[in-house]
């Protein structure tokens, strides 16, 4: 499990930073830009310190998580569109889900 929940973090690391660079592109928009390049990046960050062995990836790979998935899922609402946003909502609770049950076979609880 735990290894599953560190490639699905990576990979939404990936896709963010990807979407945050293609949001600037196609819109010129700063704020995709310095968002998805800056939870894209925490997230690599954190996945990639998972596979070294660091303690607290779970912890704050859900909590990355979950505020994406707050994001997205506000924009999907609003925009009433699956691309990008509610793809990104449901990779974003993936992760959430992921993390967490990672978490749960973690402490021993499941």
């Amino acid at each position: 499990m735990q290894d599953l929940a560190l490639g699905i973090t990576l990979c939404l690391g990936l896709v963010t930073v990807l979407g945050g660079l293609i949001g600037h592109v196609k819109a010129r928009s700063r704020v995709s830009l310095a968002m998805g390049v800056g939870f894209g990046t925490a997230l690599l960050v954190v996945g990639i310190a998972g596979v070294i062995g660091w303690e607290r990836t779970f912890h704050v790979s859900a909590t990355l998580s979950g505020v994406l998935l707050v994001v997205f899922g506000i924009r999907y609402v609003r925009t009433k569109k699956m691309m990008p946003m509610g793809i990104l909502a449901i990779f974003s609770l993936a992760s959430l889900a992921a993390n967490t049950a990672a978490l749960l076979f973690e402490n021993g609880t499941s």
